[in-house]
């Protein structure tokens, strides 16, 4: 017999007894009984092509078979020896690979054509240089693992390519080797099709990513892999690829150590992804995409980056120590980000901007060396139920028209203010507790217009909630109690409206407008501060109404220095000191109150106070209703009980 490819004489495996295709003699059996047609293992001895013969004259020629085919029949007739036929002819087999020439093929790809399905092809220690195309399901192993296997491939093409199948490839170093520039498109591994198992491998490319999966037929499993120092990317996914990769270390690559893009939706799990030059995890133009239990730390830019309408899942994950932030969603990216630990991240934990919108939902955000969240550029998210702390600016930062809502959340112990929201900033913080920040518990300025909902404001080193420099919001059915300072301090043009809340204990007064500052405050409870219930001063105007301003531990109005005012409708009682006290050109109006068992008059005016009272009733005050210094301003009373 000759080879078909060079025409040279063939030789048979070491293994075998006589050679195969000499005049007269039968097929030979290796140790294990099977003929070359079971192993294939006949080859050129000049240019190493492996020979495979037809079927059907293998069979009808190698007495073994023939013998057995026999027996069977007349054991347990026809179907009985098909079925040994069957048997004998479909069994996998174990191929050798050695570059020497002591096994079955000294080439790879000589052994990826002579295998069948189901084989396993045993590579030798050594390196290998080839680049390669998978489309049928062999097995591909390592002898001794990884260190000792080395598959390397040129640039420009992918080491090995996976078309179809449902090929395994185990315990081996692949790598692109090259000195040219960086090619982007090619890798240690593609896969375009089928279902292949990577797992022990090691992968590199120097001229360009790691694994690249492309288009929905590709589904690979990558399982206990290193993919590092990778001039491109570690894991590469779009054009709606899948796959899963699980246990992996992806480190060091020059550039994200995970892409998913053009609606790629893979699986990343269980994996150590960190070090990256770009970010850890990028999913873009609309990519997908579940990452679970994933530990992301030490890359250069964000943790997790989603932008261009990337939306995936990010659960379970602990995304720490990044060089810009844990959690960075822009360009109208959204995403799920739930039951994660994001900490000590350099600029934010996380960044939403440029019509983000994801989801963060049962997180820890804390330590960030920035603020815990910042939501910017009209961009909105829902953030809920996580706990967000110890960062060294506000908790939540909202800014530029961002409009997040954040639900059920804990913000505490945060380095700034709690939630900071200016610069038209707006946002729904509902039903959080908004505790022991070292600034305000709330801060609102430059135009900043939240709501504030059913929040428990306890405790901020400063005031519970600050509104100034043109600050708006509305603050509802808030309890706001044990802060620093005012429970509410308004200045320079902020003008909130404060409603339906509970502002009480206070280290100073309850509600403080003061420096131009305006606001509505109404139908509150305002009691037990530490000063007045509410202090107006220095050109502050605003209006109170439908109040219970009691038992403080000072004055239950105080006004002063140019400091304005309506008070309307409200029930004033039980303060240790005055009703109302006016003084130093103070000039509010007071109507229709009830000013009740105040400890000093129901209204003190003192020297150069003004205003307008109307229609107040005055009862039970310990000096009496009225007590007017002779050196008070115009103080205009009219239907009042009493009146004088």
């Amino acid at each position: 017999m000759t080879c078909k490819n060079c025409g040279a004489g063939l030789r048979d495996h070491p293994r075998f007894s006589k050679a195969w295709g000499a005049p007269g003699a039968e097929p030979p059996t290796c140790a294990g009984g099977m003929s070359p047609i079971e192993t294939d293992a006949t080859f050129c001895g000049a240019c190493g092509t492996p020979v495979t013969a037809n079927l059907a004259r293998p069979v009808a020629g190698t007495p073994s078979l023939r013998r057995g085919f026999i027996k069977a029949l007349g054991g347990v007739g026809v179907a009985g020896g098909l079925a040994y036929l069957f048997t004998r002819v479909s069994s996998s087999r174990r191929l050798i690979v050695d570059g020497s020439g002591n096994g079955d093929y000294r080439t790879i790809a000589a052994a990826i054509l002579g295998a069948r399905p189901q084989d396993t092809i045993v590579l030798g220690p050594g390196t290998y240089r080839e680049t390669l195309k998978i489309d049928r399901d062999v097995r591909i192993v390592g002898e001794g693992g990884r260190s000792k296997v080395i598959v390397e491939g040129a640039p420009e093409a992918h080491v090995f390519a996976f078309t179809a199948g449902s090929a395994t490839l185990t315990g081996l170093t692949i790598r692109v080797v090259s000195d040219k520039p960086f090619t982007a498109g090619w890798g240690a591994i593609s896969v375009t099709g089928g279902t292949p198992v990577i797992e022990d491998c090691d992968l590199s490319a120097s001229a360009g990513g790691a694994v690249f999966i492309i288009g929905s037929k590709a589904n690979p499993v990558i399982r206990n892999c290193e993919m590092r120092d990778n001039r491109g990317g570690g894991v590469i996914v779009f054009e709606h690829g899948q796959g899963t990769i699980e246990r992996c270390v992806i480190s060091g690559n020059a550039d994200p150590g995970v892409v998913i893009s053009g609606g790629g939706n893979p699986v990343v799990r269980d994996c150590e992804i960190r070090a990256n030059k770009g970010s850890g995890v990028i999913v873009l133009e609309h990519g997908q995409g579940t990452i679970e239990r994933c530990v992301i730390s030490g890359n250069s830019v964000a943790g997790v980056e989603i932008g261009e309408g990337g939306n995936p899942v990010v659960r379970d994950c602990e995304i720490r120590d990044n060089r810009y932030c844990g959690v960075y969603v822009l360009e109208h990216g959204q995403g799920i980000i739930e039951q994660g630990v994001i900490s000590g991240n350099a600029i934010a934990g996380v960044d939403i901007s440029d019509g983000g919108n994801p989801v963060i939902r049962n997180c820890t955000v804390r330590n960030s060396s920035g603020p815990g969240v910042s939501v910017g550029d009209k961009s909105r998210g829902t953030i809920e139920k996580c706990v967000i702390s110890g960062n060294s600016l506000a908790g939540v930062a909202i800014s530029k028209g961002g409009n997040p809502r954040v639900l059920d959340c804990r913000i505490g112990d945060n380095k700034d203010a709690g939630v900071s929201v200016q610069g038209q900033g707006q946002g729904t913080i509902e039903k959080c507790v908004i505790s022991g920040n070292a600034l305000a518990g709330v801060a609102i300025s430059k135009g900043g217009n939240p709501r504030v909902l059913d929040c428990r404001i306890l405790e901020n080193k400063d005031a519970g909630v600050v509104v100034h420099d043109l600050g708006q919001g509305t603050i509802q059915q808030c309890l706001i109690s044990g802060n620093a300072y005012a429970g509410v301090d308004i200045s320079d043009g902020g003008n909130p409206v404060l409603r339906g809340c509970e502002v009480r204990d206070g280290k100073q007064s309850g509600v403080f407008v003061h420096d131009l500052g305006h606001g509505t405050i109404e139908q509150c409870v305002i009691s037990g501060n530490a000063y007045a219930g509410v202090a107006i001063s220095e050109g502050g105007d605003p209006v109170v109404r439908e109040c219970k301003i009691r038992d403080g531990q000072d004055d239950g109005v105080y006004v002063s220095e140019h400091g304005q005012g309506t008070i309307e409708q409200c029930v004033i009682s039980g303060n240790a000191k005055a009703g109302v006290e006016i003084s130093k050109l103070g000039n509010p109006v007071v109507r229709d109150c009830q000013i009740w068992d105040n400890g000093l008059s129901g209204v003190l005016v003192r020297t150069r106070g003004y205003g307008t009272l109307t229609r107040n009733t005055l009862l039970g005050n310990a000096r009496g209703a009225w007590e007017i210094s002779p050196s008070a301003g115009p103080v205009v009373r009219t239907g009042n009980r009493p009146n004088a």
